[in-house]
């Protein structure tokens, strides 16, 4: 029974990048800073690596600027499965940690594959837009943003018990 299993939303909206192939303009990774820019009090981001250009740096440190308490968990470079995501996070943590994001790193034993963001209590942002330039420059990525205190409470209650394999990065 669908009704049992599905629960009423306030609003649905699906974020891409152009089709074509090639290099694209950025238009998910502006999409979702702007997003995430108007939170009230909170952004809490999950993706399995992190592998930024400046211009995704100023974005996340506008989002921080904007916003009180923001959040990033991201793999730990021990337990990435993806090497050139573990290298450059490695190489460039100063800079992620530079933007005033509050950085945990999963240790869970597997590499944390998980592509979300919630705003505030009541966006939740999911699909298969990871925070890498690959993502933001080259995929055609999707991410559905929908605006339901209910589903950010699912999405929410999922995302912290990953969060608990977690340490936070200094």
């Amino acid at each position: 029974d669908y009704t049992d299993e599905t629960v009423e939303v306030s609003n649905i909206a699906l974020l891409s990048n152009p089709i074509e192939c090639g290099a694209k303009k950025p238009v998910v990774w502006y999409q979702l800073t702007k997003l995430m820019e108007q939170a009230d009090t909170q952004v809490k981001i999950h993706t399995p690596y992190i592998i930024c250009n400046e211009y995704m740096y100023d974005g996340l440190k506008k989002v921080c600027d904007s916003v009180e308490n923001v959040s990033l968990m991201t793999n730990s470079v021990g337990n990435n499965g993806n090497p050139f995501g573990s290298a450059d996070y490695y190489a460039h943590k100063d800079k992620v940690l530079g933007t005033g994001l509050e950085v945990w790193e999963y240790e869970g034993g597997y590499s944390y594959h998980g592509k979300s963001v919630l705003i505030d209590d009541d966006i939740s942002v999911v699909g298969s837009f990871n925070i890498d330039m690959r993502s933001v420059y080259l995929d055609t990525e999707l991410m559905l943003v929908i605006d339901s205190k209910e589903i950010n409470e699912q999405l929410g209650g999922a995302m912290q018990t990953y969060e608990h394999s977690a340490r936070k990065a200094n």
